[in-house]
């Protein structure tokens, strides 16, 4: 199937943490909706896993919008640059996220934005639910 491909497939690096996502919440991902995640995320993500400080989600139509203070996932230092897989991949959590908005919708995601602080303790990112 892939024998002439020009295209790389790889596990996300947030895969195992959006399993653990669901695992904490006793529920699968492809049974509940956007609402559930932008409810649920947000006290697990600081409350229950510690990953971050702060933690919103917005939802627009098919753009998502996240903001994350404080994050375990901020970078080995904040003041230098992510690492390279990190610029083009996302961090773990942003990966993560990704995933568990595509089980959710059932649709491919991609991330189309990032915005991080100068001290890199706040990070903003923005996916978009891609169409059919």
């Amino acid at each position: 199937m892939f024998e002439n491909s020009a295209a790389v497939l790889m596990t996300p690096p947030g895969a195992e943490l959006a399993g653990l996502f669901e695992k904490t919440l006793e529920t699968s991902f492809d049974k509940v909706d956007l609402k559930y995640l932008q409810q649920n995320l947000p006290e697990l993500i600081v409350e229950d896993l510690e990953i971050a400080q702060i933690f919103e989600m917005e939802i627009e139509s098919n753009t998502v919008r996240v903001r994350a203070v404080g994050s375990i996932y901020s970078g080995p230092n904040s003041q230098t640059e992510q690492p390279t897989t990190w610029s083009l991949l996302g961090s773990p959590l942003s990966s993560a996220i990704a995933c568990s908005l595509a089980k959710v919708t059932g649709k491919p995601v991609m991330r189309t934005g990032s915005k991080i602080d100068s001290k890199g303790k706040s990070v903003a990112e923005e996916y978009a639910i891609l169409q059919n």
